[in-house]
């Protein structure tokens, strides 16, 4: 009796782990492994991919692009656009110094509105949420829309 004893106290230790291996294998891994295998079957890029070729056509070289940080490295490097990560206004020193006359210096918006980083990235903004409010959508690829900045006129033009 004295050697089960010894036996349950080695093993005790162990069950939290072993229950917690047993729900992920059952409950978990089924669940993950099905949206694995959906997104690979899927292009699951493929909006963003087309939003960026849109940028590449038609955004004049030089233009200041605003997006999050999942298109920016591909605007980056298939643009001639400049991309600024909507993290990087009104934070990043630099970025603002490119934008010295504040959402004026913005051309374009490539942002998913529905995206809780949209809304993460809003408040403390003020030069973001000029932009969104002084732009129309122009383009619209699934959730990903794609904004023209408008800007105010100069006095005497």
């Amino acid at each position: 009796a004295g050697r089960g004893w010894a036996l349950a106290g080695r093993w005790a230790p162990r069950l939290p782990v072993l229950a917690a291996a047993a729900v992920f294998l059952t409950v978990v891994a089924p669940q993950w492994l099905g949206s694995l295998r959906a997104s690979s079957s899927v292009r699951g890029f493929a909006q963003q991919d087309a939003a960026v070729a849109w940028v590449a056509r038609h955004v004049p070289a030089g233009d200041l692009v605003v997006c999050d940080d999942y298109p920016w490295v591909d605007i980056k490097t298939r643009t001639r656009a400049v991309p600024v990560s909507l993290w990087q206004i009104d934070n990043d020193p630099s970025v603002m110094r490119l934008l010295h006359n504040g959402y004026q210096n913005i051309s374009y918006l490539v942002l998913d509105p529905t995206s809780p980083l949209m809304a993460d990235a809003n408040p403390g903004r003020p030069t973001l949420r000029e932009a969104v409010s002084h732009s129309r959508i122009i383009r619209r690829f699934g959730p990903i829309r794609i904004y023209k900045v408008r800007h105010r006129r100069a006095a005497g033009r």
